[in-house]
């Protein structure tokens, strides 16, 4: 029985595992290494749990070899299915962040275009206004000194308003900044799982390697 995040997997050399063996694997005292009940003994760890349905109890000497020989398969067992959980969580992760990353920079980029939009009709209603506003001033029989007094007031607050309205570099400086930060966060989780890989590809090259140890 192998125990990981996304549930129970069984394996068996039998066609099909009873749902008795089921249960006394699952109700199993985990804190315990060895439970031993007649021909049968349970061996205990973390994320897996083995099953011997006969043990050699009529043969003492295998009976004990078997008795060291399982924790060291198992835990070897234990520690590489850890392993394996942590690089499906690493990938789980990277792929979270890459799906966030490019939600983010989705965003922002409409939201960047939005504000330039509602910028740029701002900027369309204030020049139609102003252009009214000079008609209507050619028409009220002002003075000429008055009328080019008020016509400079208007451009000049015309002006000073297109410019706080012109933010457009200000924006794109920002969301530059945002989206270069989430980029470089991504590619150091990128390297981090790639690292993580390599070292795992390694490990199992230097096991598999190992031709020295005869277990049976």
């Amino acid at each position: 029985m192998v125990q990981t995040k996304q549930g129970f997997t069984w394996f068996t050399s039998k066609q099909v595992i009873s749902p008795i063996e089921k249960d006394l694997l699952e109700m199993s005292d985990r804190e315990q290494r060895f439970l031993d009940f007649g021909q049968r003994t349970i061996v205990n760890y973390p994320l897996v749990s083995l099953l011997v349905r006969k043990m050699p109890l009529d043969d003492s000497q295998r009976y004990g070899r078997t008795k060291d020989l399982l924790p060291i398969l198992l835990s070897a067992v234990n520690v590489k299915l850890g392993a394996l959980e942590i690089r499906f969580s690493l990938n789980q992760q990277s792929q979270h962040m890459l799906d966030a990353f490019k939600g983010i920079r989705a965003n922002l980029y409409f939201m960047g275009k939005t504000i330039v939009d509602s910028r740029d009709q701002g900027k369309n209603m204030l020049s139609a206004l102003v252009q009214e506003l000079h008609a209507d001033l050619l028409g009220m029989g002002l003075e000429q000194d008055q009328e080019d007094y008020l016509i400079d007031r208007i451009d000049s607050v015309l002006d000073e308003v297109m410019e706080k309205l012109d933010a457009g570099a200000e924006i794109s400086s920002v969301l530059n900044f945002i989206l270069i930060n989430l980029k470089s966060l991504v590619e150091k989780q990128e390297l981090i799982l790639e690292e993580f890989n390599s070292s795992l590809a390694s490990h199992s090259e230097t096991e598999n390697s190992d031709d020295g140890i005869e277990l049976f």
